[in-house]
């Protein structure tokens, strides 16, 4: 069983470094330069407000149309189709066509190919990655997006090297995917595919937890942020981003510190993006509070995308399963994304008053969510996947070898302490629970199982193990 701390930077492999920095540098990219999230003033005087919009739109709704048809295998094919399309639009792109037709060919193509390269990087990132090498992927990608959005904010990519800076970056993201091999996913696939088992309760609540996060977090959040730049005539983006700079430390420390790392992200995503919408309903003329909000805003953010990337493929690798990689990138870009869009730009248009019922009322729905945490935690956390997040890899054998005997979690928790070399007193103390009761779990198992003693179980494990 593999043990490894997540963080342990010994845990990267050299030889899979092509799709780390792939990811880093692509990711980071695509999010800073045609996404609506880093949309400012000062941005769109680059690449202009509206085809930011229209191309993170069409970005997303291609990704989820490619990743229904694509394999695993087909990665490689898709990935550098859509560098080859990529590099051929961008370049005409920024020769500044003026011809509005020729202009909206061009970014539709331009958002095709960005949904192949997406989806092209999205599996090895998934499938061939460990849980180290994706953790860094999406960190250091977040802290990277972040501080160039500020050298956009403060002047240092401004509108001449700022187009130039883009391509250079786009360029050294996409000639990575030259190295990419196809026959890694096999390399990486577990023995017993076909006999994992799927947790479908599992996937819906961790799809829905992501879209909400697309929605409140990015959407909602970033669109207040505009209103309150635009009410008080003060540029609110550099603090909002200083804030996901932050947001990267703290994931990063969660993750190092705490046993429940999991858990405690996803509480203190969803406890900030409340405490931002507290203070943006007292942030209309208090200067003060509105730093503050853009501030605590940012963090949830970019904590929000961070956990959205990396628990999608812990899960995604934990079960080898393409069927949930297929929907959370449908879920997420349609009902998530492009719904996050389109309700910010209703909020940047709509009233004071409006954007305060629409506050008042988001406050709520998380709440609510907060009241059911415990029945989501019991779901969503209490899961061989939460624990594989916070180690150096999945292990998807350890998961095959008791849920296909339909073991109950207490009855998978005894089976461990079992293995592991406790007595049945032993296990009942570390349990919690009466000897009666552990007894009871014990005969429950072994019936299960079809054996009748410790010596038994052991070797039936040993050869599963084999």
């Amino acid at each position: 069983m593999i043990s490894g701390s997540v963080v342990d930077l010994r845990n990267i492999r050299k030889k899979y470094l092509q799709y780390i920095v792939v990811w880093i540098l692509y990711y980071a990219w695509v999010i800073v330069f045609t996404s609506w999230w880093t949309s400012s003033p000062r941005t769109d005087a680059v690449y202009g407000d509206s085809i930011r919009s229209l191309l993170h739109s069409l970005n997303l709704l291609a990704s989820a149309v490619i990743v229904m048809f694509v394999k695993r295998e087909s990665f490689r094919l898709i990935s550098n189709i859509g560098a080859i399309c990529l590099i051929i639009t961008s370049t005409a792109y920024f020769f500044n066509i003026e011809n509005a037709q020729i202009q909206l060919v061009i970014i539709i193509i331009f958002a095709v190919s960005l949904g192949l390269v997406n989806i092209g990087i999205l599996i090895p990132f998934v499938f061939v990655l460990n849980n180290t090498e994706k953790f860094y992927s999406v960190l250091i990608a977040n802290v990277l997006l972040t501080i160039l959005v500020l050298f956009q904010e403060s002047g240092i990519l401004n509108v001449t090297n700022g187009i130039w800076f883009s391509c250079v970056m786009l360029y050294a993201a996409l000639s990575n995917i030259l190295f990419f091999k196809s026959s890694c996913t096999q390399d990486s696939s577990p023995k017993k595919v076909s006999q994992i088992p799927i947790d479908k309760n599992i996937f819906y609540i961790t799809i829905i937890i992501n879209c909400l996060y697309a929605v409140f977090c990015k959407g909602i959040g970033r669109a207040y942020v505009s209103i309150l730049s635009v009410l008080l005539a003060a540029n609110l983006n550099p603090v909002f981003y200083i804030g996901g700079l932050v947001g990267c430390i703290f994931y990063f420390l969660l993750y190092m510190f705490l046993r429940n790392s999991n858990h405690a992200t996803w509480n203190v995503t969803f406890g900030t993006f409340i405490i931002s919408m507290i203070l943006y309903s007292f942030s209309d003329s208090n200067i003060e509070m509105a730093y503050l909000f853009a501030f605590t805003a940012g963090i949830g953010s970019t904590m929000s995308m961070i956990n959205m990337y990396y628990i999608l493929g812990v899960i995604g690798k934990k079960y080898w399963s393409l069927w949930y990689v297929r929907f959370s990138i449908i879920f997420i870009g349609i009902f998530g994304g492009i719904a996050g869009i389109v309700s910010g730009r209703i909020l940047e248009k709509s009233g004071s008053n409006t954007n305060i019922i629409v506050a008042t009322f988001s406050v709520f729905i998380i709440i609510v969510f907060f009241i059911f945490s415990p029945t989501l935690s019991d779901n969503y956390f209490k899961k061989e996947w939460a624990e594989d997040s916070k180690k150096e890899e999945v292990d998807n054998e350890r998961l095959y070898r008791f849920e296909k005997y339909k073991l109950s979690e207490r009855e998978i928790q005894l089976c461990k302490l079992l293995l592991d070399g406790y007595t049945l007193r032993q296990s009942s103390a570390i349990m919690g629970v009466a000897y009666s009761t552990t007894n009871t779990y014990c005969n429950s198992l072994y019936r299960k199982i079809r054996i009748n003693s410790r010596i038994e179980l052991l070797n039936t494990f040993r050869e599963n193990d084999c």
